[in-house]
Formats: structure tokens, C-alpha cells, sequence
């Protein structure tokens, strides 16, 4: 016997209904990740220009920059910068957690670590004071030539709390 309509109508209704939840909620979640994508974005440059205006305002480096260097080995300004680092931490504002200075052969690496750094705002802050840490690593080069160290290099690493290089900056 064939159904009539109205004892297939409630069956529809259900399969509809139940498509129709499915639909709105796929929308409702879509809605949620375009917010929260939104809001990352948001987050992360708010956090990105709060560092770059805080390095450009605390760390004037123009003075660094500007006058002659004496002659020194790389260990020489390793030590040197070892001595200044609870001053630069400072001057950070709790932006840098540690800055340390090593020693290898020719080549001097700084490597400063930061809790508050990720790959975004570490290439920020690397391109806000990129012509004036380039200039401070050329003093250093030009310091290293002037004492006879052969090839000098400096490497400046920031890594993470968890001591992973997010950025690593040459320069020779």
C-alpha cells in the first residue's frame, strides 16, 4: 500500500531538521574560527608593535653607533659584553631574560633569550634595529680586524625560554 502524504511527511521533517542543525552548526563554527583568527592576528600585532615601540624608545643605540672602536680579540669583547649584560636585560624591560656572550674561534656569538619572543615579533624586532645592530656588529668586525683576528664573525642568536634559535643574524 502506498503511504500517503501526510504518514511521510514527519519522516522528511526529521531528515531536514537534522541537515539543518549540521548546517548551522558548521556556520556557527566557521564564524568562531574567523573570530579567534582575527583575534590572533590582533594579538600578535598589538604584542609586535609594543616591542618594536619599547626597543626603539629604551635602547638607544646611536651612541653605540657613532665614535671609534678600540682594537680587541673576540674573547676581549665576549667579556666585555658578558659584563654589560645585567645592564642590557635591564634596559630591556623584561623583554630579554639572558644575554650571553661565547666565544669560537674567530667568530663571537651573542645569544639572547627572551620568554617573550615567537617567530613573528622576533623578525620584527630584527627588522625595526636591523641598520643599527648591523652597524654595532660592524664596530665589533672592525674591532676583531684591528687586533689581528683573522675572518672575525659575529652571530647574534635569539632563542626562546626554551633555549630554541628563533633568529639567528651574521654577520662577517
Amino acid at each position: 500500500m502506498a503511504q500517503s502524504r501526510m504518514e511521510r511527511t514527519p519522516k522528511k521533517r526529521k531528515k531536514h531538521g537534522f541537515l539543518k542543525f549540521i548546517i548551522g552548526l558548521i556556520i556557527v563554527l566557521a564564524i568562531l574560527a574567523t573570530g579567534f583568527y582575527f583575534a590572533e592576528r590582533y594579538v600578535v600585532k598589538q604584542a609586535t608593535d609594543k616591542i618594536v615601540n619599547h626597543l626603539e624608545a629604551s635602547n638607544n643605540l646611536e651612541g653605540a653607533t657613532t665614535g671609534s672602536v678600540p682594537a680587541a680579540n673576540p674573547e676581549q669583547l665576549a667579556g666585555k659584553l658578558n659584563e654589560l649584560s645585567q645592564s642590557i636585560i635591564d634596559r630591556s624591560a623584561g623583554l630579554l631574560d639572558s644575554a650571553q656572550a661565547s666565544v669560537n674561534g674567530s667568530t663571537l656569538t651573542y645569544n639572547l633569550s627572551s620568554s617573550k619572543l615567537n617567530n613573528v615579533t622576533a623578525a620584527a624586532v630584527a627588522s625595526a634595529n636591523a641598520d643599527s645592530m648591523k652597524t654595532i656588529a660592524d664596530k665589533a668586525l672592525e674591532a676583531m680586524r684591528q687586533a689581528g683576528t683573522q675572518n672575525p664573525k659575529v652571530q647574534i642568536n635569539l632563542t626562546d625560554a626554551s633555549g630554541n634559535t628563533i633568529k639567528t643574524l651574521s654577520y662577517q
